[in-house]
């Protein structure tokens, strides 16, 4: 949970509230030809409403309006309701943060400590890891992330140095760095603010806009941009480094505005300028940045620079039809149904069987047997058991319905594909124990088996291997079965084989 730091007494940001627009708030005199021409994204006789795909009047906007971001889905968007700000700051226990060069190549925390209310690093033990300036306070997690509803708040931090000069070679080095945007499309982005003077604290108070914020190559920065890195800030840097011979520097009382859902009243403002977009189907969040339940994220194949198009598409989750939920990021079925497991529930659950084409009565339950009264049968002690066929690793069994199942998996005959399952046939294969099951029954089961085999065992028209019929009189026998090594096996076959070979040929 992020931490919202209390405030310091005299502290509270007095936001200023939106005003509605008229020649004397946003219009420079408007004409009839030249109206609201100092706000762009501003429209209207009296400058008294946002242009299409723009929102948030506002008298601070140099704009008038903001435009829509909504990472590119839609131009559809108003003013958020029930939002109120609320302060992040650093956590009680976080006396001591890092300091680091701009590239983050070399961090130390030597000669960093805390006396409050002010975290203090001596410059000669700093320099012992941090050979060169400019160097940054890195601040701590709770500052990285998803900020969108930091748009529009305030960043707040106080700076104090003592140096033997009070400008050196930091002097013109960028005083915020933030870096942040989808994983393929990371910007960085900094703000020059003037240099705290030599032993005086100087208390900074950052709007969190686009405006005067800049690329590293000194080009503006957009909504666009700005919104595009507090998708996913990676990291904030603050300027530690002034003057010449700097002996030590201090930082304190860091704040950063978000906006989170609730009532405003005097310590927490509401919150102004986050957008709510009217996102398509698939997409939610403020921003259109989450996918809706049910759908998860396909990542793109050709990121663009926008983080719309690189952030991917949301597509409906692929169960099989057995669920509507999947995870997000990776598509993974959630609570699939129907008797169905497996990452996107294409499979039957263990004790079914049958072929996932998405319909509810896909999976049955293992005939061995099933899970109902009626079907055990409680008279004389006989076992049947059917070895159809040996695989190159194992004995794969049928056993019949009066047999006592504690584990049932589905198996397709000698390893087959389920393909065969149409219009062939789909084998359940039993770990069990023998119950008691009537002769007569057991003899008609086997000479179908045995028929049906001789019948269509000769047409199949894939490599599978040696197939052979084997009927066991008492639970003994099953052992006996397992024994039967796979050489003679198909030497049985080979000669069942050859003498429906001839019959055929004749």
């Amino acid at each position: 949970m992020e931490y919202m730091g209390r405030i310091r007494s005299g502290m509270v940001a007095q936001w200023l509230a939106p005003q509605p627009c008229s020649a004397g708030v946003l219009g420079s005199n408007p004409t009839k030809d030249n109206i609201c021409k100092e706000f762009m994204n501003v429209e209207g006789v009296h400058c008294d409403r946002c242009k299409p795909s723009t929102f948030g009047l506002h008298v601070g906007n140099p704009l008038g309006c903001s435009s829509c971001y909504c990472f590119g889905l839609t131009t559809q968007c108003t003013e958020a309701d029930g939002l109120i700000r609320m302060w992040q700051s650093l956590k009680p226990d976080q006396t001591v943060i890092e300091l680091t060069d701009f590239t983050l190549q070399r961090r130390t925390t030597k000669g960093v400590f805390f006396h409050h209310p002010d975290i203090i690093a001596h410059i000669d033990q700093v320099k012992q890891d941090l050979h060169s300036e400019p160097f940054y306070w890195k601040l701590p997690e709770q500052f990285e992330g998803r900020k969108l509803t930091a748009y529009g708040g305030k960043f707040k931090y106080t700076i104090y140095f003592e140096a033997q000069e009070e400008t050196g070679p930091s002097a013109y080095e960028p005083q915020l760095v933030i870096r942040g945007g989808p994983s393929t499309n990371q910007r960085i982005i900094v703000r020059n603010v003037p240099d705290p003077q030599n032993g005086h604290l100087t208390r900074h108070d950052i709007e969190m806009t686009e405006f005067e914020w800049k690329h590293m190559d000194g080009g503006p920065v957009s909504r666009e941009d700005f919104m595009d890195v507090l998708y996913d800030i990676q990291y904030i840097l603050i300027k530690a480094s002034y003057g010449r011979a700097m002996r030590q520097t201090r930082i304190s009382e860091v704040f950063l505005e978000v906006a989170e859902e609730g009532t405003s009243f005097t310590m927490s403002p509401r919150a102004n300028l986050i957008e709510k977009c009217e996102c398509p189907v698939g997409y939610s969040g403020l921003s259109c940045e989450s996918c809706s339940p049910g759908f998860y994220r396909m990542a793109s194949a050709s990121p663009g620079r926008r983080p719309g198009p690189s952030l991917g598409t949301c597509v409906p989750c692929q169960c099989n039809g057995h669920s509507e939920m999947c995870d997000p990021q990776t598509s993974v079925c959630q609570a699939c149904k129907h008797n169905t497991t497996g990452d996107h529930c294409e499979e039957c659950a263990q004790g079914f069987y049958g072929l996932v084409r998405g319909f509810p009565d896909d999976c049955r339950p293992c005939a061995c047997p099933l899970h109902i009264a009626s079907n055990n049968s409680p008279i004389p002690f006989i076992n049947f058991v059917a070895l159809l066929c040996t695989g190159s690793s194992s004995i794969v069994s049928f056993l019949s319905t009066g047999v006592d199942v504690q584990n049932c998996t589905q198996y397709s005959m000698c390893g087959l594909t389920r393909d065969l399952y149409r219009g062939s046939i789909m084998l359940s294969s039993c770990v069990s124990r023998p119950l008691l099951m009537h002769p007569i029954i057991l003899f008609a089961l086997a000479a179908a088996a045995w028929h049906w085999l001789l019948q269509h065992l000769s047409n199949w028209k894939y490599e599978m291997s040696s197939p052979l019929l084997i009927i066991a009189s008492t639970h003994n026998d099953v052992e006996a079965i397992s024994n039967v090594t796979k050489k003679k096996i198909i030497q049985i076959w080979d000669l069942k084989r050859e003498e429906n070979m001839k019959v055929k040929n004749y």
